[in-house]
C-alpha cells in the first residue's frame, strides 16, 4: 500500500512551464493526480474522464492540450478502475489507479491519496465499507433536514446514483433538481 498525504492536490502542470515550450514540441509529461469520476463526486463517468484527459473530451476541458497520465482517485472506492482501464487501453493514456481516502486524526478530518493499491486488500475493502456507510448515513440525515425545505427524498437520491457510488452533496444536489423536475412533469 502507497499512501502520500497531501493537503490539497492537483498536479495538472507539465513539468516545463508552457512559456519554456518551442513550436509543437512539448517538454515535460502532463499529469493530473486527483480526478473524481460520478463514482464519488465528480462530474463523468470513469470513462469520460479518461477520453476528457486523453483530449478527445470536450473542448474546454484541456485548454493546454491532453495529459499524458491520469489518476482516477475516487473517494473511497475502487468502483471506476474497470472502467478507466478499458477507457485508458482505448484511448492510449497511461492510468494510475488510487483512492482518496477519509480518514481523521484527533478532531481533523484528512484525505490521503492512494495509489496502486491492491482493491482486494480486506483491510482496505472493510475501511472503504465502513466509510461510505458512514457517508450515506450523514447523506440520508441531510437529506431528511433538507426536504422540509426542498423537494428531495433519500429514494430521489437513489435513483440518480449507480449502484456502489459514494454518496456526496453533488448527488443531494442532482437528486433534488430531478425530484423537482418531476413534480413539473
Amino acid at each position: 500500500l502507497i499512501v502520500i498525504l497531501v493537503s490539497w492536490c492537483a498536479v495538472s502542470s507539465p513539468i516545463v512551464p508552457p512559456s519554456a515550450r518551442r513550436g509543437n514540441v512539448r517538454w515535460g509529461v502532463r499529469i493530473d493526480l486527483h480526478t473524481h469520476s460520478t463514482v464519488s463526486d465528480g462530474t463523468q463517468t470513469p470513462s469520460e474522464l479518461v477520453a476528457t484527459a486523453a483530449g478527445r473530451g470536450p473542448v474546454w476541458a484541456l485548454a493546454d492540450g491532453p495529459l499524458d497520465v491520469l489518476a482516477l482517485t475516487d473517494h473511497d472506492t475502487t468502483a471506476g478502475w474497470d472502467e478507466a482501464v478499458r477507457a485508458a487501453v482505448e484511448h492510449g493514456i497511461t492510468l494510475v489507479r488510487g483512492t482518496e481516502v477519509s480518514a481523521r486524526s484527533g478532531s481533523v478530518n484528512v484525505h490521503l491519496l492512494s495509489y496502486l493499491q491492491d482493491p482486494d486488500e480486506p483491510a482496505l475493502v472493510e475501511l472503504f465499507t465502513r466509510v461510505r456507510v458512514s457517508r450515506e448515513t450523514r447523506a440520508q440525515r441531510m437529506v431528511e433536514l433538507l426536504s422540509v425545505d426542498f423537494p428531495i427524498t433519500w429514494y430521489g437520491v437513489l435513483e440518480q446514483t449507480a449502484v456502489g457510488t459514494t454518496i456526496g452533496r453533488p448527488h443531494l444536489e442532482i437528486g433534488r433538481h430531478a425530484e423537482q423536475a418531476q413534480r413539473l412533469l
